[in-house]
């Protein structure tokens, strides 16, 4: 009766201890900040909780037989399901942080030489963006499988959402939804219209308003002698407006076989009504050949800087570089028989040093 009567005050005891270390503010008690900490799972817990249990293999089959549709489970080689490493990834533009899918497994299909890769992605909470997130998912994963294997066909992905939330899913999963005009959308999603333009004649090319003889040449210039239709492809830049026709100019700089010099004389006699345009194709021609000489004068200058200070020596070797890059672009214009006004009016140089290379 004694015993039974101590083991009573002990159980009270214990009661009451229990008490007041609950209503003890426990943020004192050192590295226990809340009550709740005592308890609270870890954010990502439900996610990786979900990928441990697909990692076995009892429970993925039960998994996969019970949510993925029958004709593909009619299909299923369970004998060769594996998991697949993701190789890979989307990246967002704003954070360029980069996004793995969760679980993915391939397995072979039995009535086809075809892989199925079935793609699981828990969610702790519902995302509106989900049908674009697991679009981003599989293109990556498709991505990488052709970059491995760029001879090869490309598999089947089925995705499944495991939604493991508070409450309902609340949005739809079909992307048409999404859209402002699902109709208009849909027409064109996923089936991008191509322009090929070596099976485009350049008759048909030339009937394109506005854009027919740039297109002409962003064609002719991938040919092989295509020098040779240069001057009418050229003349036949008259109609074009003249930012599209000073880029289409500047393209053709690094294509052409021949010396600058020729090239803007060309340019001249097609588009005689161009003066501007010739003088600024010039001008970008001077300014590469004058940071062309400042390299090759950069590079003479740390040499003698090494020997003379380097400071000095590097700004000498860019001041002469850049004198260099004039005196080549002047010689070669007047080569080409450009008027001197003309030469001293993109080079800047004096009147006796033209005059000096005009004798050379």
């Amino acid at each position: 009766m004694r015993n039974q009567k101590s083991k009573s005050i002990l159980m009270i005891r214990i009661y009451f201890k229990c008490l007041a270390f609950l209503s003890t503010d426990i943020s004192k008690l050192g590295h226990l900040k809340t009550r709740e900490m005592l308890f609270k799972m870890p954010v990502n817990n439900h996610d990786s909780t979900f990928k441990q249990l697909m990692s076995h293999r009892n429970f993925l089959e039960g998994f996969i037989k019970t949510y993925l549709p029958q004709e593909l489970l009619s299909q299923f080689n369970w004998d060769s399901i594996k998991f697949h490493k993701m190789g890979g990834a989307f990246i967002e533009e704003n954070t360029s942080k980069a996004f793995q899918s969760d679980v993915i497994y391939l397995a072979e299909m039995n009535s086809e030489e075809n892989m199925l890769w079935v793609h699981f992605e828990h969610q702790s909470s519902p995302d509106e963006s989900m049908t674009l997130r697991v679009l981003s998912y599989q293109i990556a994963e498709l991505l990488n499988y052709r970059k491995q294997y760029p001879t090869k066909k490309l598999p089947t992905i089925v995705t499944l959402i495991y939604h493991q939330g508070e409450k309902k899913w609340p949005y739809s999963l079909d992307i048409q939804d999404l859209f402002l005009n699902p109709r208009l959308a849909m027409k064109y999603f996923g089936k991008p219209i191509l322009v090929d333009l070596p099976t485009l004649s350049d008759e048909d090319l030339k009937k394109h308003l506005n854009i027919g003889p740039v297109e002409v040449i962003l064609k002719q210039v991938r040919q092989k002698g295509f020098e040779k239709k240069l001057r009418l492809m050229i003349s036949e830049l008259r109609g074009v407006d003249y930012h599209s026709k000073e880029i289409v100019l500047k393209y053709l700089l690094y294509f052409i076989d021949m010396p600058n010099s020729e090239y803007l004389k060309t340019i001249g006699e097609c588009l005689p009504e161009d003066k501007e345009l010739a003088m600024s194709l010039a001008e970008r021609l001077v300014q590469q050949g004058i940071e062309q000489g400042m390299q090759r004068g950069l590079e003479q200058g740390l040499e003698q800087g090494l020997e003379r200070g380097l400071e000095q020596g590097i700004w000498k070797g860019l001041q002469q570089g850049a004198i260099n890059g004039k005196f080549e672009v002047a010689q070669s214009m007047f080569l080409e028989g450009f008027d001197e006004n003309i030469i001293r009016k993109i080079t800047n140089l004096p009147e006796e040093v033209l005059a000096s290379l005009k004798k050379n």
